[in-house]
């Protein structure tokens, strides 16, 4: 079975859950929940001691390889407009 042929049915759990080898499915349907629970966080004034009128002193971004290290690639490429020094490693 090449990516052509492959067909993909939407009502089989374990299927898919067989398919998805590096938890991207279930990483994705998760991200939903944790940005409505931050949200609601937020709205219930949990959050408020983390606000502040400073910007952040320094960034320290820790990832493996793949998507999260591009993402820390990125971000350290933007230091210069956040205006505080980036750590990638």
């Amino acid at each position: 079975m090449n990516a052509v042929d492959a067909a993909v049915d939407l009502d089989d759990g374990d299927g898919l859950l067989a398919a998805d080898r590096n938890g991207l499915l279930r990483a994705s349907a998760m991200a939903g929940a944790q940005v409505r629970a931050t949200a609601a966080a937020l709205a219930e004034g949990v959050l408020d001691s983390l606000r502040a009128n400073h910007p952040p002193r320094t960034v320290i971004w820790v990832a493996g390889r793949g998507t999260a290290e591009n993402a820390g690639a990125m971000l350290w490429c933007s230091h210069p407009v956040c205006g505080c020094p980036t750590i990638s490693g």
